[in-house]
Formats: structure tokens, C-alpha cells, sequence
């Protein structure tokens, strides 16, 4: 790269609403915003500010929120757990998976359905969002993947329990990269709920898959891939060409 990074929202679809121009965007815009999270006590604030403020905010979730909602949960561990959720942010990780990333990087034995106790006490603090799996047809003759695609509600949250900072992520952009997703799927299921379409993932049997689908409720969908580098725009491009037209060739999977 070049030191700068671009948005990169590829769309699969045909819509009305005429391009619009944006300002040049910088990587370090992109790095400040993902940093300061879509909280409205933030938007306000700059970006020294804004980090500041999200540095302990993980933190105070575990030892301050937690015993308010279930005082049977350890603090500690949660603050392992959020980790560990944190680390597979936007990835189709399992419980299983939760359970043997705290095991290796936090050398603590959990058990699967521990894993499920407290990633349901994130999600009853609403701290949790699952991006469905996409099925462009139930009589597809193509076999598409049901997991869904875990997040934390906001990605500012993951670098927040990371201990992650703007340097530590200018300096590794693949960790970024997961992160810079995670905000741009954050920000489509706001569009996408506004308008009564739902935000979803396509992964099929085969391994490809599309980063977002918007589905709206008479059936039509959009398909996005995110790239944080233009270089990869037109690679983002022909994967979504290529599922499109599988898709299309299926006589039960056509879209409306």
C-alpha cells in the first residue's frame, strides 16, 4: 500500500440512487474511526479523545457491567472469553474454537457450553450480533453454510479488549483488516434494518464466499465484498461476478 486506503464496497446489484462523491479517505481516518466505535457519547469526541475513552471500556463491561446482569459469571474469565471473541472477530468461529483460542492464548480449560453461557450473557447485554447465513434459494441445488458470522456490536470493542492501539494497528493491517470489515458490516446492517432488509454472509460448500448480502423482504439482495486496498478491488469484483452467475445458472437458486 501506499499509505493511504480506500472503502472499497463492491455492489452486486442494480440500484436508483445516483453516485455520490466522497472526501479523500486516509487510513488513518479509517484506523481513528474504527477506534472510536459508533457510540453517539463519541462522536463528538477527537480521536485522542475517543481512544481514551474506549481503551477501558472492555474492561469496565467485565468487572463493572457484568455483576449487574449475572453475578454468577466470573469477571476474569469473561474478560478471557471477550478476548477470544475479539481475536476471531468477523469469522465463522465455533464455540469449540472460542473454547481452544482462550485454552491457547489464555491458558484457561473452558468447556463448550461454558463458551455458550457467557457469549449469551454478552448477547443479553447486547454486546453480540450474528450475521446470518445467506440462502439465495431454499430449493437451491447448491449447498450453502448455516453458520453464522460472529461480531461484537461494534469492532471498537474487540480493539478495546485487544488492548489495541492506532499504531499497533497501522503497523499489522491484516489484524486491521478484520476490524475495518467488521465496521463496514456494522454500518450495512444499520442501512439495511432502517430500510427492513437484514444483513447476511454467503459462504457455500465449496468455500466461496461474499463478506455481506443484504436481503430486503420481497426477495431481492445485494452482495458486497469489502477491501481495505483498491488494489484488490477489481479481485473483490470478479468473486462476486463469478458466485452471481453460479447462482443465476442454478435452475432453483435464480434470485427474483
Amino acid at each position: 500500500m501506499d499509505g493511504r486506503s480506500y472503502l472499497s464496497i463492491i455492489f452486486a446489484f442494480t440500484c436508483k440512487y445516483p453516485n455520490t462523491p466522497i472526501r479523500e479517505v486516509t487510513l488513518d481516518m479509517l484506523v481513528d474511526l474504527t477506534i472510536r466505535g459508533g457510540w453517539p457519547g463519541n462522536l463528538d469526541l477527537t480521536a485522542p479523545q475517543a481512544a481514551k475513552a474506549m481503551a477501558v471500556y472492555a474492561r469496565q463491561i467485565c468487572y463493572d457491567d457484568l455483576p449487574l446482569v449475572d453475578n454468577s459469571k466470573e469477571p476474569a474469565r469473561m474478560m478471557r472469553v471477550l478476548r477470544s471473541l475479539s481475536r476471531n472477530e468477523s469469522s465463522l468461529a465455533s464455540r469449540t474454537v472460542i473454547a481452544n483460542n482462550i485454552k491457547e492464548f489464555e491458558d484457561d480449560v473452558i468447556s463448550d457450553n461454558t463458551v455458550g453461557e457467557y457469549i449469551s450473557v454478552l448477547d443479553r447485554m447486547c454486546l453480540i450480533e450474528n450475521q446470518e447465513a445467506f440462502n439465495p434459494n431454499l430449493r437451491s441445488s447448491i449447498r450453502v453454510g448455516k453458520t453464522p458470522k460472529r461480531h461484537l456490536t461494534d469492532p471498537a470493542l474487540a480493539i478495546s479488549a485487544l488492548g489495541l492501539t492506532k499504531e499497533m494497528l497501522l503497523n499489522d493491517l491484516n489484524t486491521y483488516g478484520f476490524m475495518f470489515e467488521a465496521m463496514c458490516e456494522r454500518d450495512l446492517q444499520i442501512y439495511a434494518y432502517v430500510n427492513g432488509g437484514k444483513l447476511k454472509h454467503y459462504r457455500d460448500g465449496k468455500g466461496r464466499e461474499i463478506d455481506a448480502v443484504v436481503e430486503m423482504p420481497d426477495g431481492r439482495w445485494g452482495a458486497f465484498e469489502i477491501k481495505l486496498s483498491a488494489s484488490k478491488i477489481e479481485e473483490g469484483a470478479e468473486n462476486l461476478k463469478k458466485i452471481d452467475g453460479l447462482i443465476r445458472n442454478d435452475p432453483k437458486g435464480r434470485p427474483p
